[in-house]
């Protein structure tokens, strides 16, 4: 589900500093959170999943996307889920 998944990456980008995070490092940050080591095929149903919940996360207002050096993802504090 979009949401809980939401509220997955809410809690990890919550951990980073400046509440933001490279795109691409997501997903070895969410395996992190939740302790799994997976690679191929699971990794790739993982990071599509990822990008659904962003879109959500985008269109609620609750994080941004931004280029730097690299495209990032930055936790809108002020509409984080868990406040």
């Amino acid at each position: 589900n979009n949401k809980e998944f939401g509220e997955v990456i809410c809690k990890v980008l919550e951990k980073c500093p400046n509440y933001s995070s490279k795109k691409d490092d997501l997903t070895k940050k969410i395996c992190k959170y939740f302790g799994i080591i997976t690679r191929g095929t699971p990794r790739k149903q993982l990071e599509n999943q990822i990008v659904w919940s962003l879109n959500y996360l985008k269109k609620a207002g609750k994080v941004e996307e931004y280029k730097a050096k690299n495209v990032r993802v930055r936790l809108l504090k002020s509409r984080s889920i868990t406040h």
